[in-house]
């Protein structure tokens, strides 16, 4: 996640997988044209990106899920307290929901994120859904917007994100998903909890992820690091 930070940087970025934290440092250095710093505080270690746009720039990286420990929750709890931001950016990697109008590495920007775990089993009506469905932060939504008008790389997507614990690789569950909300254009694991940090904290967020495989249990490795260069280089661009 990417943190505009009032403290020791403007902006802070998380990554769970080792080809998205990758992606994320590559892409930043290649920018600056030098390696980047380590800065370990507490119990994360930050990656100093430089000044970006006029501000500083951190990545932090998460472990996978909402609320394991080292997860995206107390993650980016934790990056909050130390960075102080004024924004938090989630980017990386997300399942497709819309094969008919996505390729994989298309990159998706949530105007909303919707947490589908919380539910009520009904032994009428079924499962029915308890989850929050939280809006973006409408300022960095917006910086989102415009910096889509002259970008010249992957295709963009703005909707709505479903988030989960669940690594989805069943087409049945993805359905599922999908039937719940059919407005929704993909998925992901820690959206959530950047969510519900940056909420109690009263910090600005929005996620930016790129689709690698489309939930249906064919995973495309392949897919995964132009997914994740993808949406790193457009986070950087719009920050630039």
């Amino acid at each position: 996640d990417l943190v505009r930070s009032r403290g020791l940087g403007d902006v802070y970025k998380r990554q769970v997988t080792k080809v998205e934290a990758q992606a994320v440092l590559e892409t930043f250095a290649q920018s600056k044209g030098r390696a980047l710093k380590r800065r370990p505080i507490e119990n994360n270690t930050y990656y100093d990106l430089g000044i970006i746009g006029g501000v500083p720039v951190f990545m932090v990286q998460s472990e996978m899920g909402i609320a394991t420990p080292g997860g995206a929750l107390l993650t980016i709890r934790q990056a909050i307290q130390d960075l102080r931001p004024q924004a938090v950016i989630m980017c990386g990697l997300a399942f497709g929901l819309r094969p008919d109008k996505q390729e994989l590495g298309d990159i998706l920007v949530a105007k909303q994120l919707k947490y589908y775990e919380p539910q009520k089993i009904d032994p009428v009506h079924g499962q029915i859904s308890r989850g929050d469905r939280a809006a973006s932060a409408e300022r960095l939504l917006n910086r989102f917007r415009s910096g889509d008008n002259d970008w010249q790389g992957a295709q963009t997507h703005f909707g709505l994100i479903l988030s989960g614990e669940k690594l989805v690789t069943v087409s049945g569950f993805r359905d599922s998903l999908l039937k719940a909300e059919p407005e929704a254009i993909g998925g992901e694991m820690e959206g959530a909890g950047l969510y519900a940090a940056a909420r109690n904290a009263k910090v600005d967020w929005i996620l930016v992820k790129a689709v690698c495989d489309w939930a249906d249990g064919n995973k495309n490795d392949d897919a995964q690091p132009r997914a994740a260069r993808n949406a790193a280089a457009f986070v950087l661009h719009v920050l630039q």
